[in-house]
């Protein structure tokens, strides 16, 4: 059966199982604050962090590669290097995740190279009918879904429903 394009998107706001690259054995690293978000706002599914050595992360069972774990994916979060981004795809299409959000930065915002980088990765993508979100994006939250790229975020839903264009610097200091 071919899912609508609602039904396609409405997967990315209501995963079981979300693999995150870019995680650190060492705390207070970007990625490690994503999986955090997940871990403070409820998330009821399963967390699965990808690090190349670390047995575990944040108490959570740890693989070095997406291909070591034996479930499917519904969503992955990618918080790596530019460089390192397309294999990270690659890995997610193997596993036939459902989406991907590119946390990461330093592509068609810094210029032609990263324009070029972004390119091949968003035809690769779609190629493999996968849905991307990003790269440079700052997650999607659901407070019913419990889904949340940040910590501190109300847990209860609500009424309202946006969405919102930004960049991180909003978030920093000035």
């Amino acid at each position: 059966m071919v899912k609508s394009v609602i039904e396609e998107i409405d997967t990315l706001f209501t995963p079981k199982r979300i693999a995150a690259f870019g995680v650190s054995a060492t705390a207070g690293k970007l990625g490690n604050l994503l999986l955090q978000s997940f871990i403070d706002i409820g998330f009821q599914g399963e967390l699965i962090p990808i690090h190349p050595t670390a047995p575990e992360v944040m108490g959570l069972k740890a693989y070095p590669n997406l291909q070591s774990y034996t479930n499917s994916i519904d969503l992955a979060i990618i918080s790596l290097h530019p460089s390192k981004v397309f294999d990270a795809i690659k890995e997610c299409v193997e596993k036939h995740a459902k989406g991907i959000i590119i946390f990461s930065s330093g592509f068609g915002e810094k210029g032609d190279e990263g324009k070029k980088l972004e390119d091949e990765i968003v035809q690769y993508a779609r190629s493999h009918g996968t849905r991307l979100i990003g790269p440079n994006c700052m997650g999607l939250y659901s407070a019913a879904n419990k889904v949340s790229f940040f910590p501190g975020l109300p847990t209860e839903p609500g009424e309202i429903g946006f969405v919102s264009q930004s960049g991180i610097w909003l978030l920093m200091p000035l």
